[in-house]
């Protein structure tokens, strides 16, 4: 194959992962314009699972998962709403106990929070805007795929 071809390749793999990366980062900017109101913390703990996985090996594997749960009450527009999002790149992911519990406490029950909400869907809401682990990865991986791709096509240049 020629070296140009193959440059061609990376650097056309590389390119949707730069797109989704910049999705994700242009999401997290626009919440981050969301109007915020005054809301109270009205339950603040870590919720344990169990859970188990197979290995390879053919073994059963069983782990305890964790998660924060915080509930919130805010008013918008007169309408009393709850919810239980700290933050979106988090909803629906487990961590380790201590992960958990740090995250819970920085919520106590009864603290008085700023709530952002969608302003087109008050329901949605969310206590903070944290970067997305996997669009970072996604953009690392954008990068080095387009690098090489662009190293490629200028060493078959050469």
């Amino acid at each position: 194959m020629p070296m140009w071809l193959l440059g061609m390749v990376f650097a056309v793999t590389g390119v949707p992962f730069l797109w989704i990366a910049r999705r994700v980062f242009a999401r997290d900017a626009d919440m981050a314009r969301w109007p915020r109101v005054p809301g109270r913390v009205i339950a603040s703990a870590v919720s344990a699972s169990q859970a188990q996985y197979r290995h390879e090996d053919g073994h059963d594997y069983a782990y305890t998962a964790y998660r924060p749960v915080v509930r919130y009450a805010y008013t918008v527009d007169g309408a009393a709403l709850e919810g239980e999002s700290i933050a979106r790149s988090i909803d629906g992911f487990t961590m380790d106990e201590s992960a958990a519990r740090r995250l819970a406490d920085k919520y106590p029950l009864n603290r008085e929070v700023m709530v952002l909400h969608d302003p087109q869907d008050a329901k949605k809401a969310h206590l903070e805007i944290m970067r997305s682990t996997g669009a970072v990865i996604l953009l690392a991986f954008g990068c080095i795929w387009l690098a090489l791709g662009t190293l490629l096509l200028v060493l078959a240049v050469v």
